[in-house]
């Protein structure tokens, strides 16, 4: 559908999508995200496809995007079937749009290798997540650098890829936490990032599943969240699973 903001929307891709829609005469055709769905509501106009939007996100996500959060408001009831993986997240949307959605969780991977830690090795804090402002990873990083004193045997590592990566190094280089904390290359084995990990830290804003907490308490490591983060207050259960 374009990888550039809105090409999904131009005319050409519209029509594009609405003639394999009438050629292929699917059963049903599932959206994920507003861009993929809304963009499948406006080019199936009129064919008789049943449209599924597939919701992967808090509605904060939205609150400073008005004309997505309009269009959101607008068109909940024109869907076939609108999924959302979190009960607590659907809730935090409008009750129009709240009450047009089904709760489908994410599923969780096998656990991957089995954590084994050497003595005297370090212990490391980990954190999976895209590098976009509301996965709050600058905050993580500033938090971090406030008691990496009084816990000279901890580091931090961060993995994962988005457009804040530069301006993240520039932070951990400006908070003194070189050779401390770092962001590591996207992995195709995460897995093993669990297995290497003491603590699981999710620093998110809102999140909608937390699927990388999910992995990570599947994976036998304890996970500290914010308390009001959507998401993540659903999975970590306080004093239990982590904090």
């Amino acid at each position: 559908l374009g990888e550039r903001p809105g090409a999904s929307w131009h005319p050409t891709a519209l029509s594009r999508l609405r003639r394999v829609l009438v050629r292929h005469r699917p059963d049903a055709a599932i959206g994920f995200m507003f861009a993929g769905y809304a963009t499948l509501a406006a080019a199936g106009t009129g064919t008789g496809v049943p449209v599924v939007a597939s919701e992967h996100t808090a509605f904060d996500h939205y609150r400073s995007r008005g004309i997505q959060s309009r269009l959101l408001l607008g068109t909940a009831r024109r869907f076939a079937a609108f999924t959302i993986p979190s009960d607590r997240v659907r809730l935090g949307y409008p009750k129009q749009v709240a009450e047009c959605m089904t709760v489908i969780p994410n599923p969780l991977p096998k656990a991957g290798a089995e954590r084994v830690r050497r003595e005297g090795e370090r212990k490391r804090l980990l954190a999976v997540g895209n590098l976009r402002k509301e996965k709050g990873h600058s905050v993580l990083i500033d938090a971090f650098s406030r008691i990496a004193a009084d816990y000279p045997d901890w580091d931090l590592r961060i993995i994962g890829d988005g457009p804040l990566r530069s301006s993240l190094n520039r932070a951990i280089e400006v908070q003194g936490l070189t050779g401390r904390a770092e962001i590591g290359e996207v992995v195709a084995d995460i897995g093993a990032e669990y297995a290497q990990a003491d603590l699981f830290v999710m620093p998110s804003s809102y999140e909608s599943f937390g699927l990388a907490t999910a992995e990570a308490l599947a994976a036998g490591l304890p996970a500290v969240g914010f308390a009001d983060c959507p998401g993540t207050n659903e999975i970590i259960q306080d004093g239990v699973n982590g904090l």
